[in-house]
């Protein structure tokens, strides 16, 4: 075998097995690269039913202060009335004892 072929047959037989590391090298950086992808696939979908759920929640806690509201407004209506209906009850009291002060003299 002549030096040159001889050389050629050695390169040839070394690129062999670093062909072979390489297309090991590449399967395992594909598979991690696959899943990794999976892996942003999953958190995206994650995110997507987060951000679902917080503009629900958000949703429901506009409801709920705007029946608050609605319910504070109520309540001081009501305790106006209470308030209107408690001076006149002793508006009616004071008229009462005056009108008994006058029938008993």
């Amino acid at each position: 075998m002549s030096q040159i072929a001889g050389a050629m047959y050695i390169s040839a037989m070394l690129d062999r097995p670093v062909l072979a590391v390489f297309n090991q090298v590449n399967e395992v950086i594909e598979h991690d690269r696959r899943a990794r992808l999976e892996r942003i696939n999953e958190l995206t979908a994650n995110l997507k039913e987060s951000e679902a759920d917080r503009a629900a929640r958000l949703e429901q806690i506009n409801e709920l202060t705007a029946i608050l509201t609605d319910s504070e407004a109520d309540h001081a209506a009501l305790l106006e009335q209470i308030t209107e209906l408690t001076n006149l009850l002793k508006e009616s009291e004071a008229d009462r004892a005056a009108r008994l002060e006058v029938i008993h003299g």
